[in-house]
Formats: C-alpha cells, structure tokens, sequence
C-alpha cells in the first residue's frame, strides 16, 4: 500500500473517529439534560421516572422518542397526566433536537424556563399545571412553532407581541390564566391560525379587528374576560372557516354585527354577559350550521322568530333581555 492511501486511509479514519465522537457526545448531552430534568421533580406517583436511569439506554425511558436519523437525539418528552410535581428544568432548554413536549395535566410549577435553543420545537403543551410568572419572550426564537398550549396555569404579565413573529402557528391556547393588559392586534396577522383561546383571564380593551382577517381562523375563545367597546362591523366577512365563537362574561356593547349571518360555517355563538343592544340581526337566519346560541343577559330587543328557520339549532338561551312579539 502506497504512502498516499495511507495517508488517505488516516485521515479518513480520524475523521470518521471525530464524527463517531461527536454523536457520543450529543447523545451522553441529551442523556445528561433528561437526567438533570428529572432532578427537579419532587413527586412522581407512578413510578413514571423509574425507568431513568444510566442502565438503560435514554430512548428506551418512559416517555422519550429518539431521532431514526439522528442517533440518541431526543425528538420528543410526553409525561402527561402522569401526576408528577416539581420544576421544569432550565436543561429541558439543551434537548436540541426537540420537536414536541408534552407536560399537560400534572402539577408542574414554578416559571417557565428559557427554551430559545430549540430551534426545532413544533408543540410545547403545558395546560393544566400550576406554572407561573410570565411567557418568555425566548419562544419566538422557536421559529418552527405550531402549537401552544399554556391554558390553565398561574401565568401573568401580558401577552407577548413576539408572538406574532412564529409564522407558523396555527394553535394558541393561553386560557384561563392571570393574564392582563390587551390582546395584540399583531396577532390578527399570523396567517395560519385555526385556534385562539384567550378566555378566563383579566384582558381589557377591545378585540382587535384584525383577528377577523384569519382566514383559517375556526375557534375564537375570548370569554371571561374585561374586553369591551364595539365588535367590528365587518367581522364576519372574512373568516369562513370559523365555527365556534365565544365571548361570553365581557363588556362588549353596542349592536351584533349583521355581517356575522355570513360566517356560514357557525355552530356555537355565545355572548352571554355583555351588555349588547338593539335587535339580533335577522342575517343569522342563512346560519344553517348553527346548533348553539347563547345571547342571555344582555339588553337585546326585537322579534326573534327568524330562529325557526334554523334546521340544525338545539340550544338555545335569550333569557334576561327585552324581546318582544312571540318567542318560539
């Protein structure tokens, strides 16, 4: 064998060496985040953390999926409804590689690490726990961002306007929080969101026309909290897939927009709890799709028999207000 081939052989074996190294290293650095994660929790009531452990390969644990391609790189951590307690981990933040986390439904708490490395991450699901302090501005980094659920936690602060840089999401579930401030008109410029749940916190201010330019835009949730002036005249010109519509418990004035009788696709609308007036608009009779619809409590007048002509509508709530003429 030539001097040349030799050398040619070396190098490619240090190169191949410094590759094999390297996989080593990232895949003993998951291993080690995922170990220092499960530090922080204090409560794990059914064993779900037994299986972590050094003796056993990490994409083996209970709750991981590893990378086919990428060797021991972790892709994503499900523990839901698993009833563990404690802290998430700031090394949740170094699983590089990860592309869903899903820590609903235990009791999770204190303030929501830094996750700006993960570059990947497409679901961070974190509902149901009892996590608090403010949303970090660090998600946008996630720029492939699809879904956030964050709903029923302590959070507070306000909604960050940052959130309107992940183009890519199409779900946000913030509910039921201790949420304040306004809702970001920005946000009405994602262009892919399906699901904005904002109920149950202490939102003021109005709803930003701009939502009702989301044309994927399908569940609008905003109830339960202080928002108020008028609704946009034209809201419901533009969103013909939305299909469920609730704003109920707010301050919201003023006439129903008669544009909403063209958002064809409706089947709940609740606005009970706010203070509209004038008359229902008798554009809501061409919403055949409608099965649900909740205007009590507020300081409607008028006629209603137009709801007979509603094939597919089986609840149905008008109670606390000033209709006139017969109600069916």
């Amino acid at each position: 064998m030539g001097v040349a081939m030799k050398r040619t052989m070396a190098m490619l074996l240090s190169i191949l060496l410094q590759s094999y190294g390297s996989i080593l290293a990232d895949k003993s650095t998951d291993m080690l985040s995922l170990q220092d994660f499960s530090k922080a929790i204090t409560h794990d009531p059914n064993g779900t953390l037994n299986s972590w452990n050094s003796s056993t390969d990490h994409c083996l644990w209970e709750g991981i999926i590893c990378s086919h391609r990428h060797l021991g790189r972790v892709v994503a951590l499900n523990l839901t409804a698993q009833g563990v307690a404690g802290n998430i981990s700031p090394s949740l933040g170094n699983l590089t590689f990860l592309k869903t986390v899903d820590l609903s439904a235990n009791s999770f708490s204190g303030q929501l690490p830094s996750l700006n490395r993960l570059h990947k991450l497409q679901s961070l699901v974190l509902s149901e726990n009892m996590l608090d302090g403010i949303i970090p501005n660090s998600l946008t980094n996630c720029s492939n961002f699809r879904f956030l659920r964050l709903s029923r936690n302590n959070l507070t602060g306000t909604i960050p306007l940052s959130l309107s840089n992940i183009t890519q999401l199409t779900t946000i579930s913030l509910s039921y929080n201790k949420l304040t401030g306004v809702i970001p008109y920005e946000l009405g410029n994602l262009p892919n969101i399906s699901v904005l749940f904002l109920g149950g916190n202490m939102l003021s201010g109005e709803i930003p026309p701009s939502l009702f330019n989301m044309s994927y835009l399908e569940m609008l949730g905003l109830e339960i909290n202080m928002l108020g002036r008028t609704l946009p005249p034209n809201m419901g010109d533009a969103v013909p897939n939305l299909w469920s519509l609730t704003f109920a418990k707010n301050m919201l004035e003023g006439r129903i927009p008669a544009s909403l009788g063209n958002a064809s696709r409706l089947e709940i609308i609740d606005f009970g709890y706010n203070k509209f007036s004038g008359q229902v608009p008798s554009t809501f009779d061409k919403l055949s799709e409608l099965q649900r619809l909740s205007l009590h409590d507020n300081d409607l007048s008028g006629t209603i028999e137009w709801i007979w002509k509603l094939p597919k509508l089986k609840v149905i709530d008008m109670e606390n207000n000033k209709f006139s003429g017969s109600i069916p």
